[in-house]
């Protein structure tokens, strides 16, 4: 509890940005939609979303290094802010794409300096703890930030406005917290082949989980959109994915720190990987083409939840497989 205490000002950046991320990932490709953008032409800017994420891991904790954690949080908010407000006077998919290089660049930057942060406040006894409030908060502000979708039209400018002020206040309570930072952290080396043959399991289950969630956050508003009637419908729809890896995140944590993550981890996922073979026919053809009505909210979080079981499954060894030392 006293290590949550300390990191009240950026749980609640968190708060604000997750809700600005959660807003823009549903909001960017309805907008794409509407503009005339094609599947694919939707599916490459999603593509280029995420191929940010790859350069930001490899060049954010350069600038965190040589600016700290406060600074370079506060200029990747404010890169974001502006990149967002110019994706909004934009119709063209090729300034689109180039555009959410940079938002995924940016996102990936700031996820890092608040885990990075998150890392170094916290010890082995109460870090499962800690990362399992982080991640409830990092969901249940991501669902909430579905709901801003419905505020206002989405060919108007306004919910860019809104979503570019919503990450701008994320910027306030870093900036002002009396809390030290981290020390600045040392430049490290990737080393891929080392990772892949601590725990190819890992590896595996990270590039099926990425290969997922990349195609529901690319393509999944689309499809709702075009599957219900109701806007509404759509927000409900992309915020069940989010409940469903909610639920569950801070008394896994806990159990970890107390019993072991390997063991627990593996029999809990393996368990919600076996309920998910049974719902996730169900749910399928509830949701199918010839049958466009709006699934029930039971069924829209079992969905969700079984979505994320089997992925869960193959990089739960990932903690404890892989102890590197990326500056050997």
């Amino acid at each position: 509890m006293t290590a949550l205490l300390t990191l009240t000002s950026l749980m609640l950046s968190v708060v604000f940005l997750l809700v600005g991320h959660g807003m823009q990932l549903t909001l960017l490709p309805l907008r794409a939609a509407l503009l005339g953008h094609s599947d694919l032409q939707i599916a490459l800017s999603g593509s280029a979303y995420f191929s940010g994420f790859i350069v930001g891991c490899l060049l954010v904790p350069r600038l965190i290094a040589r600016a700290g954690h406060i600074r370079s949080f506060a200029v990747l908010a404010s890169a974001l802010t502006s990149v967002l407000l110019v994706l909004g006077l934009s119709e063209s998919w090729i300034v689109w794409t180039v555009l959410r290089l940079a938002i995924g660049f940016f996102i990936c930057g700031l996820y890092s300096v608040i885990e990075s942060w998150l890392n170094d406040q916290t010890t082995e006894e109460n870090r499962g703890q800690v990362l399992g409030v982080y991640t409830l908060l990092v969901l249940i502000s991501m669902a909430a930030g579905q709901q801003l979708v419905n505020a206002s039209p989405i060919a108007s400018s306004t919910p860019f406005m809104v979503l570019a002020a919503v990450i701008a206040i994320s910027t306030i309570p870093v900036g002002m917290t009396r809390s030290l930072a981290p020390a600045a952290i040392e430049s490290t080396r990737t080393r891929i082949r080392l990772l892949v043959s601590r725990s190819p399991l890992a590896v595996t289950g990270a590039l099926l989980s990425g290969a997922v969630t990349g195609a529901f956050w690319t393509l999944g508003a689309v499809f709702a959109r075009r599957s219900f009637d109701d806007l509404s419908d759509v927000t409900l729809f992309m915020s069940a994915a989010i409940v469903g890896g909610a639920v569950f995140q801070y008394p896994f944590g806990l159990l970890s720190d107390r019993i072991g993550r390997l063991w627990r981890t593996s029999h809990m996922n393996l368990r919600e990987a076996l309920i998910a073979s049974v719902y996730a026919p169900i749910i399928s053809a509830a949701m199918s083409p010839r049958d466009c009505k709006s699934p029930t909210a039971p069924e829209l979080i079992a969905y969700a939840m079984s979505s994320k079981a089997a992925a869960r499954l193959l990089i739960t060894t990932s903690d404890h497989r892989v102890e590197i030392d990326m500056n050997r």
